[in-house]
């Protein structure tokens, strides 16, 4: 998606919102505090490594 697309969809939903965030607005729900980060990013990082290889993937 190229910045013009997005500024064009972005002009849109002001206008039109998404169904969902109608309903939530109207229900009074409050969007999800995501959850803090561990500090644990290395770990997480060669985790994911490893699931990577472990699908065949390269890291070539």
């Amino acid at each position: 998606m190229d910045l013009p697309r997005f500024l064009a969809l972005d002009r849109h939903w002001s206008r039109h919102p998404p169904l969902r965030d109608m309903v939530q607005a109207y229900l009074g729900i409050k969007p999800q505090i995501p959850p803090k980060t561990t500090g644990n990013d290395q770990a997480d990082l060669d985790e994911f490594i490893e699931l990577f290889k472990a699908a065949g993937g390269s890291m070539t």
